[in-house]
């Protein structure tokens, strides 16, 4: 693997990464959305951290839930339904931590996913957002 320029662009013989987008075999692309997504761990375990329930779910809200945002836009949905399933338990487990909770029932978890206009904390499923980010940004 190598890096072209300083930011933005890596090579390797199975593909390429511009800007954050895989080009390459299917492969690549899923181990690349994967390891983006292994990334965001670290930036949870610090919102975990925080004193304040409200800014870390302020900052898990806007920041870390819509971290990989631009990668279900880039690529087809089926290159990144490993890396949006691993997002979205993270986002879970880390609001879990913040309420004190093991874990979601099914309910909660869907409550949870729902816009605060229709009573849920609005916490995007990156997973079930995927097909409509990827066809939006294809049809601009």
């Amino acid at each position: 693997e190598s890096q072209v320029w300083a930011h933005g662009m890596r090579t390797s013989c199975d593909g390429t990464v511009v800007l954050g987008a895989a080009l390459g075999s299917p492969e690549f692309a899923q181990s690349h959305y994967e390891s983006v997504a292994q990334q965001g761990r670290s930036l949870l375990q610090s919102i975990s951290l925080m004193e304040s329930t409200q800014c870390a779910f302020l900052l898990l809200k806007f920041c870390a839930n819509s971290r990989i945002a631009h990668i279900t836009c880039l690529s087809p949905p089926d290159h990144t339904v490993e890396a949006t399933l691993l997002h979205d338990s993270m986002i879970e487990e880390s609001m879990a931590k913040l309420l004190g909770v093991c874990r979601f029932t099914e309910l909660a978890r869907k409550q949870m996913r729902l816009r605060p206009f229709n009573g849920g904390l609005g916490l995007a499923s990156m997973f079930d957002q995927r097909h409509h980010a990827f066809l939006s940004s294809s049809v601009v």
